[in-house]
C-alpha cells in the first residue's frame, strides 16, 4: 500500500494487520509525528500484531544538543531516546519486544556478496551521517525495533 503517512487521509482498517512494516520510516519522522501515528498503527494491527520498524535511538547517557536535533532530520537521520520512544509506545497501546541494531542484523542476515547494501548504509546507519567520530562509535544507532500489540 502506498499512502501519505502524515495526511489525515490515512486509512487503515481497525485490526486489519498482523504486521505492519515501517523500514526507514521514523529516520524522517518528527516526535509530533509518530506521537500521531504510533496509535493510527496500533489500532490498524490485529490482537497480539506486530509493528517491525527502524529507527535513531540514542546511546544511554546521551543528552542531545540543539544541533544535533535541528540537523538530524536534514541528514534522514532523526533519532528518538528509549524513554521517549518507551512513553509514546505505551500511549499507543504497544509493548516493545525487541531491540537490536540494524547493521549487526542485516550484516548477519544478507548474503556477504549483499553487504553492505549501499555504499552508505552502514556509515549512515551507525549515526555517522550526523556525528563524525571517525572510527569510534556515534551517539545514535539505527535499530529493529519490533512491538506487539497490547490486549486492550
Amino acid at each position: 500500500m502506498e499512502q501519505d503517512l502524515l495526511s489525515g487521509d490515512l486509512s487503515l482498517r481497525a485490526g486489519g494487520y498482523h504486521l505492519i512494516v515501517l523500514s526507514e520510516v521514523l529516520p524522517h519522522l518528527s516526535m509530533w509525528d509518530l506521537e500521531a501515528l504510533l496509535p493510527k498503527f496500533a489500532r490498524a494491527l490485529a490482537p497480539e500484531g506486530r509493528l517491525l520498524a527502524n529507527g535513531f535511538l540514542t546511546e544511554k547517557g546521551y543528552t542531545p544538543d540543539r544541533l544535533a536535533t535541528q540537523a538530524a532530520p536534514s541528514l534522514w537521520s532523526t533519532f528518538y531516546s528509549r524513554a521517549e520512544l518507551s512513553a509514546l509506545s505505551e500511549r499507543a497501546g504497544l509493548a516493545l519486544v525487541s531491540d537490536v541494531s540494524c547493521v549487526d542484523y542485516e550484516r548477519t542476515h544478507l548474503p556477504a556478496e549483499a553487504w553492505p547494501p549501499t555504499p552508505w548504509y552502514e556509515n549512515w546507519a551507525s549515526g555517522h551521517n550526523l556525528f563524525a567520530h571517525g572510527s569510534g562509535r556515534a551517539p545514535i544507532e539505527l535499530r529493529w525495533l519490533e512491538y506487539k500489540k497490547l490486549p486492550l
